[in-house]
This record gives structure tokens, sequence and C-alpha cells, in this order.
């Protein structure tokens, strides 16, 4: 029982911290559209995510036990915040109500995206990162 109770407080903190992390990606006026659409499909499907979780959690627990009332909280309130944050986010992107203007556009981003992912994975492989300076270098 222990167990599903610190499964509880650890998945609740790991919503907690990726919602708020996800808003804040998006938090500048001048946010691109394609991490606006990003952001709000990620938040409705960790919603879904987290409701399938409590839900296989919450079925075994016993029945009237104090803990499964805070399962019915936490299945209630949690997983629908986030979909209706992801939600409001597709429903602001769809009607254009923030300002999209001068913005990155879908494939600077990808480039960017691809640029650190390289970076990064180059760290583990060194033969990857000198191709890509190689690259870079003809470039310029």
């Amino acid at each position: 029982m222990d167990t599903m109770k610190i499964g509880l407080i650890v998945m609740t903190t790991l919503a907690a911290i990726s919602s708020a992390t996800l808003l804040w990606l998006i938090r500048h006026p001048k946010t691109p559209r394609a991490l606006d659409f990003v952001v709000g499909v990620q938040l409705i499907m960790f919603a879904a995510f987290f409701l399938g979780l409590l839900g296989d959690l919450r079925g075994l627990l016993p029945d009237g036990s104090e803990v499964k009332t805070g399962y019915d909280v936490a299945l209630l309130i949690i997983p629908f915040f986030t979909a209706g944050l992801g939600t409001n986010i597709l429903s602001h992107v769809v009607l254009s109500h923030r300002d999209y203007e001068n913005t990155l556009s879908s494939t600077e981003i990808g480039r960017r995206v691809l640029h650190w992912i390289t970076i990064l994975c180059g760290l583990v492989f060194p033969p990857i990162l000198m191709v890509y300076a190689i690259r870079q270098a003809q470039k310029s």
C-alpha cells in the first residue's frame, strides 16, 4: 500500500513539473505556432496517459480505503486540468488568437532541434560530431 501512495505522490509531482515546464516553454507571446501545437497535443496526451495510469492503480486498491478516495480526487482534477489547458492552447493555434507574425517557422525549429540532437549524439558517439562539424565548415 505504501508503494502505491509513493507512486501517486511521484506521478502527481511529475504531472505538475511536466505541465509547468511545457507551459514555461510557450510563455512568450511570440511563440511559434508549431511549438504551441506540440505543447497542446502533449498536454492532452499526458492527461490521457495519467488518467489511464491512475485508473489502473485505482483498480488495485481494496474497496473502502482512504487512499481510494484520494485517487478519485486525483483522477478527476489532474488529467482534466492538463487536458483543458491543452485544448485551450490548441484552440488558440487553430483560431490564431496569438500573434504568429515574425516567429520561427516549423522548418527552422526542426533545424535547431536536429542541430542539438546531433550535438548530443555526438557527445556519445564522437564521429557524428566530427562529420557534423566538417559539414558545417563546408557550408560556411
